[in-house]
């Protein structure tokens, strides 16, 4: 990613950097993630013992982070790690708000976990600013819900999970836009992509998925292989599993119950499946996993 171009700053005072913890600073310490939602700025040097995400809902501000100064306006959102320090501004007469998540070091692990082994060491180490903006109507669709999680109308376990979600949604735009693909896959393909990782819907007949596409099935299942590395019957196997473990990590629904949603005609084959593609057993998975 490129470096933010450097502002001068030498008229604003530098305090003291400080230490925020995540049972100090969260609004629900017991929780692994949470978020604030606020109108002032923090013009005080510090770094966290927990990850960060700051999203910019309103206005414009200021954001100093390792030395570099870079302005964040509405829908620019920063990822700072535990190892960063920084501190943001803005003219106290300007309308500023700012979406402010925290996420415990565990828990982090667990999101870097879904994507790749190496995934959380590189975010660790990595000496790049990472930023992302964020859509307009992207901003515009999660307000409600985040208003709605803060003014406690939900229980816990409903804040946490829709807290959860919403986090999840931009972490992948992160991901994507640092790990985007050199090589773009043509459109008929994305579309097609997109119709295998719809929740919920699967098919009795592989065969009757080239019907969606320009290409007989043995030459579909050619090029489908060459720009994915997969089988098209391994990666609708690998979207199966992937929502198990999102199913083992955020829900308290039972093995059989995971397996019958996420289309495997039997606990058997799923757990084999299961076994194939992360390496230990649906069991095992979520006695290690599960918080």
């Amino acid at each position: 990613m490129k470096q933010p171009q450097t502002i001068n700053t030498n008229f604003i005072k530098k305090p003291e950097g400080r230490l925020c913890k995540y049972a100090s600073c969260s609004p629900h310490p017991e929780e692994e993630v949470s978020f604030n939602y606020l109108t002032i700025s923090f013009p005080y040097l510090h770094s966290h013992d927990y990850w960060e995400i700051l999203l910019v809902t309103d206005g414009s501000l200021i954001h100093t982070m390792n030395g570099y100064a870079f302005s964040m306006k509405i829908g620019d959102a920063c990822f700072i790690r535990p190892t960063d320090e920084h501190y943001f501004t803005f003219d106290s007469a300007q309308k500023v708000k700012t979406l402010t998540f925290l996420v415990k070091n565990e828990y982090m692990q667990k999101i870097c976990a879904l994507y790749g082994d190496k995934l959380y060491d590189e975010l660790s180490v990595s000496r790049n600013l990472i930023k992302e903006r964020m859509p307009a109507e992207f901003i515009t669709s999660i307000t409600p819900t985040i208003l709605s999680i803060q003014s406690n109308a939900l229980d816990s376990s409903s804040r946490l999970f829709q807290t959860k979600i919403i986090l999840n949604r931009i972490i992948d735009r992160f991901i994507f836009s640092a790990y985007n693909l050199k090589e773009q896959n043509p459109n008929w393909l994305n579309d097609f992509l997109t119709q295998l990782n719809t929740p919920h819907l699967y098919f009795e007949d592989v065969a009757d998925l080239a019907k969606n596409t320009p290409y007989s099935y043995s030459r579909l299942s050619r090029i489908f292989k060459k720009h994915t590395g997969y089988t098209i019957v391994e990666y609708i196997s690998s979207v199966k599993i992937n929502m198990a473990k999102e199913a083992f990590l955020y829900t308290d629904k039972t093995i059989a119950e995971i397996a019958r949603e996420t289309g495997f005609s039997s606990i058997s084959h799923f757990n084999r499946t299961f076994k194939r593609f992360i390496g230990t057993s649906p069991r095992e998975f979520r006695k290690a996993n599960k918080s």
